[in-house]
């Protein structure tokens, strides 16, 4: 269930006149549209993954698969599983997990923590020594989503790109 903020009035603080406050409010959606707050039941089920892979040499890569987020205790276990093809070579069969928390964060399947994802979308890190992630969550399109990463270090270079598509869609 997405949860609806206003980029405008939030309160009697944010409005000059406290009595048209849902004027205010109306206003501010009309002007700058609502923000959208995901949770972690959006991303419950089944999801249809594409990525693209660009290695900073420019050889290219892809994985098509699926991805699921199944409830596991107050967060969700996410399996990603499919095909990648690297350099020319493949398809190989690919899988990986992650844990999400109840407030969007993510950790690897042993526990060690990745990330915490913005629940309107944005940027996040992760420094994984010697190599940097930086990454970008766009919920825009909604319930069509992407994420971009940009991996820079001495042992990975890439530009990985992400769609998420509601499977059955």
């Amino acid at each position: 269930m997405a949860v609806h903020v206003l980029q405008g009035a939030r309160d009697e603080t944010d409005c000059p006149d406290p009595d048209s406050l849902e004027l205010c409010q109306c206003d501010a959606e009309r002007q700058q549209g609502p923000v959208t707050f995901r949770t972690l039941a959006d991303f419950l089920g089944r999801w249809d993954v594409s990525r693209s892979i660009r290695q900073d040499d420019g050889s290219e890569g892809q994985f098509e698969g699926t991805a699921e987020w199944q409830p596991e205790g107050t967060g969700a276990l996410y399996t990603e599983t499919g095909q990648v093809w690297l350099g020319g070579q493949g398809p190989f069969l690919a899988e990986r997990r992650y844990r999400w928390a109840a407030d969007l964060s993510v950790s690897f399947e042993d526990g060690r923590f990745f990330h915490q994802i913005p629940p309107q979308g944005g940027a996040v890190a992760h420094w994984c020594p010697p190599d940097q992630y930086d990454g970008e969550y766009d919920f825009a399109g909604w319930p069509v989503w992407r994420v971009k990463w940009r991996v820079d270090g001495p042992r990975k270079a890439y530009v990985s790109s992400t769609r998420y598509i509601r499977s059955g869609t």
